[in-house]
């Protein structure tokens, strides 16, 4: 009777679970009497699956907010990546119909009932012990972060915590931040403060708390810096985490490393806090890290090494290339002296042997410029690409093995910076200046005598370019729907600090409601 109230539970948990985290893991994607949760192994196994449903972190939620900010676009090209809804979010024009604002809110609704599955299984099966009692911890800490997402991007969302026989109700983004902040509370002391690599301990709760009281005034009308200061103060006193090569002199050591594809190497995963792994060999489409894919063009597979040609789509734009205090030199080539840069390619490439490359027509070099004809008819070389996870190692299909950092500690750096310079009325302190100038420091950017809030959001969209934050910075320095940016020039229509909720979850369930602007 047990192993079919598993079934019921987990009808829903089908992701293929290989490669996720470090646990020894099995497939249950298809569950039988036979394969059912019967023990605290089976249960790591469900828990792999559970740490699974963070693979459309990298794709569809990517597709969502990268557009959407001064960071990212993915122009039409011909006739490849003719997405109205891709260059709408840019543009700053989408509407309740956008496919891909759809597409995110999908995944993150199917992740959290994937969760709600697994703790269900666990609760119903009658297992306890301290083990047990952490997993449901962890699980509990993917579901918060999911909902984080949810308010961060939508603000309003019905809160489930089991599976439902009716339509849910929608909560307030008040509901939301609670609701969230409740549930960290309560598993803080659950989860060990240095749990394996892969799986969330007590910093990732700290972190997570720290970026909802630092939003706080945008989500819930509240400053709460000081309670954001003390989760920053408990993950540098902790020691579990630091900057990776701070102090170290060794010039073979450089920033792009904790993005390489051994990057799961004890060396160089110091300051990841919350991650998610990947394995080219052992992931599939549900769970797997393609964003290279999304940018390089057509002819750099085999420079990279890539298993299958990419798709030539996704680009950076003029504003972050300057932002690194780049210049230009010949033939459309940016440089800096900031290490953070060298992810980003521009002008001519070259494959491996120093032969120039060209786009699809062999008569056209391919030569990335960091402006674009338009949204709708640029070539296969506008923009500048983003290269910060380079792809190594055994690879498959269009997969890497890369992992992928939500959480780090330059990110909690950059955080206590901010707070101290909110706290001094907008004003960067003595203190803040020296946490900017450790950002720096350690990527060889040149140190500042003196900085202003918008040099911070600066050194932020420096060191996290394509990390999924700039979104969320830019709202909180109220920049997203203020100011223009290349080839984005709707500005002043506030409301969309919040993305629509799309029409497809409105029609499915009536209790869902707008939000307002849209």
């Amino acid at each position: 009777m047990k192993n079919k109230i598993f079934l019921a539970a987990l009808a829903i948990l089908f992701i293929v679970t290989n490669g996720c985290t470090d646990l020894d893991s099995e497939s249950y994607s298809e569950l039988t009497e036979q394969n059912a949760y019967t023990n605290e192994t089976t249960l790591l196994n469900g828990l792999s699956g559970v740490y699974g449903t963070l693979g459309f972190y990298t794709d569809a939620y990517f597709k969502m907010v990268i557009p959407a900010t001064d960071e990212g676009i993915c122009p039409t090209r011909g006739a490849d990546w003719n997405s109205s809804d891709l260059r709408n979010l840019h543009s700053h024009l989408w509407t309740p119909e956008n496919g891909e604002i759809n597409g995110a809110y999908n995944s993150i609704s199917g992740a959290i009932s994937k969760c709600n599955a697994f703790i269900d299984a666990v609760e119903n099966g009658g297992f306890s012990s301290e083990a047990v009692d952490v997993m449901i911890g962890e699980t509990r800490f993917l579901r918060a972060f999911y909902y984080y997402l949810l308010c961060d991007n939508f603000g309003i969302a019905p809160i489930i915590t089991t599976q439902l026989k009716e339509a849910p109700m929608q909560s307030t983004r008040k509901q939301l931040f609670d609701f969230i902040l409740s549930e960290l509370n309560e598993i803080e002391t659950i989860l060990p403060e240095i749990n394996e690599y892969g799986r969330v301990d007590r910093n990732a709760i700290w972190f997570l708390k720290a970026k909802l009281f630092l939003n706080a005034e945008v989500y819930v009308d509240s400053e709460m810096l000081g309670e954001a200061l003390v989760e920053c103060n408990k993950i540098i006193a902790s020691n579990t985490y630091h900057l990776y090569n701070e102090g170290n002199s060794d010039s073979s050591r450089e920033f792009l490393d904790i993005f390489a594809n051994d990057n799961d190497q004890a060396d160089k995963r110091v300051e990841n806090i919350f991650t998610i792994r990947f394995n080219s060999q052992t992931d599939d489409w549900g769970k797997a890290f393609f964003l290279q894919q999304n940018t390089l063009h057509y002819n750099l597979q085999e420079k990279y090494g890539l298993a299958e040609s990419p798709w030539n789509g996704f680009a950076t734009i003029r504003d972050a290339v300057e932002r690194y205090d780049a210049v230009e030199g010949n033939n459309n080539i940016w440089t800096s002296e900031d290490q953070r840069f060298k992810c980003i390619l521009t002008g001519q490439q070259y494959d491996n042997a120093g032969v120039a490359l060209t786009e699809r027509d062999e008569s056209i070099p391919l030569n990335f410029t960091i402006d674009f004809r338009s949204l709708e008819n640029a070539t296969e070389s506008n923009g500048a690409r983003v290269l910060k996870w380079v792809p190594g190692g055994v690879l498959i299909s269009h997969f890497i093995n890369n992992d992928f950092t939500i959480f780090r500690f330059a990110d909690v750096i950059l955080m206590k910076a901010e707070i101290l310079a909110r706290q001094n009325g907008g004003t960067i302190t003595s203190e803040a200046l020296e946490l900017i100038n450790v950002i720096r420091r350690r990527s060889n950017a040149t140190e500042l005598t003196s900085a202003t809030m918008d040099d911070l959001l600066d050194e932020r969209g420096r060191e996290f370019l394509w990390e999924f934050w700039r979104r969320n910075d830019l709202i909180r320095f109220n920049k997203f729907t203020t100011v223009a940016w290349d080839l984005k020039t709707n500005i002043g229509e506030t409301y969309r600090n919040l993305y629509s909720i799309p029409t497809s979850q409105i029609s499915n369930n009536p209790n869902l409601k707008q939000n307002s602007g849209y």
